[in-house]
């Protein structure tokens, strides 16, 4: 339920008040159960996204956060969300580097939200004890098995939207303290391939498991695995390093704790003497009886992403 996109009354205040009709076109899909503010604030005009032009990806400066997507208006389209931000915010996660991937009409990363706000010391000194509000529970690296601190936050210090080739690369080196540099990069490639690469450096070993949690069913085949839900599919491979293999594990945590009977944690473990490691997982969705589209591009560092 915490995924789902619902209406807001205001859209329509807010399409008045700023003479923008595409706010108007986001609450008329949300008209099915109408409330007195609805009847109130209507606003009848309602230009949708793709008949206005509105652009595919977004950066949010202030929040840490981006968003890239195939189209508007597409129930098939891929979606992208990724962020950096800061970890001190309010009702904050420890999940700077997480992103969520939507496709076919389907979520295949996703965010498992919050738990119950009546565990013992949920706002207070357990808070990060619970699952959901650990690093482990996100779609992000987890290095040493320790939470990102607290107080971490991460900078977005790249951001293009093009045509064939939109991304954004973020800063998590203060998520990080044990190591030296962690930078990610999420690309959203031909507006059908989504690469997710690390680059990770410290001066001491460090054991670095990269992880993302799906709800789909998983069979995993070495360096690919193949996701599931329905008649639809994404295929995740492992571009780099060399010999690296998936794997899967559980996610739900002690009661109780909210359980995630339904939910699959798929990772990567690289050997626990990492100083530097590059690690690169393509996302490719595609329908049963059609051939998964090839990702051709050639693995770059994140130095390079012009």
């Amino acid at each position: 339920a915490d995924e789902m996109s619902t209406g807001a009354h205001e859209m329509f205040w807010l399409a008045r008040k700023f003479d923008n009709p595409l706010y108007a076109w986001h609450q008329h899909g949300y008209l099915d159960d109408p409330s007195p503010f609805d009847l109130m604030w209507f606003e009848p005009r309602g230009h949708g996204p793709v008949e206005v032009g509105f652009p595919l990806d977004a950066h949010f400066q202030k929040t840490g956060v981006t968003f890239m997507r195939s189209a508007w208006e597409d129930p098939d389209a891929v979606f992208v969300g990724f962020k950096g931000g800061d970890n001190r915010v309010s009702h904050s996660q420890l999940d700077l580097g997480s992103f969520v991937l939507d496709a076919l009409g389907n979520r295949w990363a996703t965010d498992l939200g919050k738990d119950d706000y009546n565990l013992h010391e949920y706002f207070g000194a357990r808070r990060w004890d619970y699952y959901r509000m650990r690093t482990e529970s996100h779609n992000t690296l987890l290095i040493n098995n320790e939470n990102q601190p607290s107080e971490a936050k991460a900078s977005i210090s790249k951001f293009v939207s093009r045509p064939d080739r939109s991304f954004t690369i973020a800063n998590l080196s203060d998520g990080y303290p044990m190591m030296s540099s962690v930078r990610r990069g999420v690309a959203l490639v031909d507006r059908t391939h989504l690469l997710v690469q690390d680059e990770v450096e410290s001066s001491e070993p460090a054991d670095v498991l990269w992880g993302v949690l799906t709800p789909a069913d998983v069979e995993v085949h070495g360096a690919s695995a193949v996701l599931t839900q329905g008649e639809t599919h994404v295929v995740a491979r492992i571009l780099e390093p060399d010999g690296a293999v998936f794997e899967t594990l559980d996610a739900s945590p002690e009661p109780p704790q909210m359980q995630n009977p339904d939910i699959t944690r798929l990772v990567v473990r690289l050997p626990s003497d990492v100083k530097s490691e590059r690690i690169a997982v393509v996302f490719t969705p595609y329908r049963s009886g059609e051939t998964v589209g090839e990702f051709s591009e050639a693995i770059k560092p994140l130095s390079a992403w012009e």
